[in-house]
């Protein structure tokens, strides 16, 4: 039984925008994700362009909506038909650009994600510890 503050992923349907600039290796981290989240019950389905923005009725039939995508644009309704579908109750979640560098052109979409990339401010030098080496992520 899950806890109040818990959220079962099982049996949620999630949408990937898979795309953009090959920097940020957006087929590798939608592959990744992907993987990850069917293993935990969810059906993934993968977009790699920016058309199927273009219906609301079809961004409504997802529980999450995935960007990955890096330097994107929004065109004609698509603004428009994310910002209602999250408002309606889908969800929005992504990683590091995929999510914040997506859309630099849209105002609505930074408040949607609650931010905006700027930039990488550190360039200098830093220490990283690595306390769990068994962990998948420090594969």
């Amino acid at each position: 039984m899950l806890s109040e503050n818990e959220v079962s992923i099982k049996m949620k349907k999630i949408l990937m925008l898979c795309g953009g600039w090959d920097g940020h290796r957006p087929d590798e981290v939608c592959r990744i994700f992907k993987e990850r989240l069917e293993v935990e019950g969810c059906a993934v389905e993968v977009a790699n362009d920016l058309n199927d923005l273009d219906d609301l009725l079809y961004l409504k039939t997802f529980d999450l909506i995935f960007p990955c995508w890096t330097v994107g644009e929004l065109k004609g309704e698509q603004e428009k038909n994310l910002d209602e579908a999250i408002s309606s109750g889908v969800g929005l979640a992504g990683v590091h650009g995929g999510i914040t560098d997506s859309i630099r052109s849209s105002i609505k979409y930074q408040w949607m994600t609650g931010g905006q990339f700027l930039g990488h401010p550190y360039t200098g030098d830093y220490t990283l510890g690595v306390i769990d080496k068994s962990h998948p992520s420090t594969e």
